[in-house]
């Protein structure tokens, strides 16, 4: 058996790092989404315009929400990245 295949089918190999990470990035990614839907969503419903008394409150939160998704991109690389190396790591630990 290759030392791949020892790896992937021993019970103290470190896949479950992987594993979770990658469930991270899906709940990461499900979050940002319905965030994203309900932000929109309120936003589109208030109907406020330019005199309105919240009206340059809701564009402070629009504002705000709108920079801190732009930011779910590179969280999202970081998982990524995070789950590489840590398959990188278990693996040339247990091969030694």
């Amino acid at each position: 058996m290759g030392k791949a295949n020892r790896f992937l089918n021993d019970e103290k190999a470190q896949t479950g790092g992987a594993v979770t990470a990658v469930m991270t990035l899906i709940m990461v990614g499900a979050f940002i989404m319905v965030g994203l839907m309900v932000m929109s969503g309120i936003y589109d419903s208030t109907g406020l315009e330019s005199g309105d008394t919240f009206y340059n409150a809701s564009e402070e939160v629009a504002t705000g929400a709108e920079s801190a998704f732009s930011m779910s991109g590179t969280l999202m690389l970081i998982i990524i990245a995070g789950a590489v190396l840590a398959v990188l790591i278990g693996y040339f630990g247990y091969v030694r």
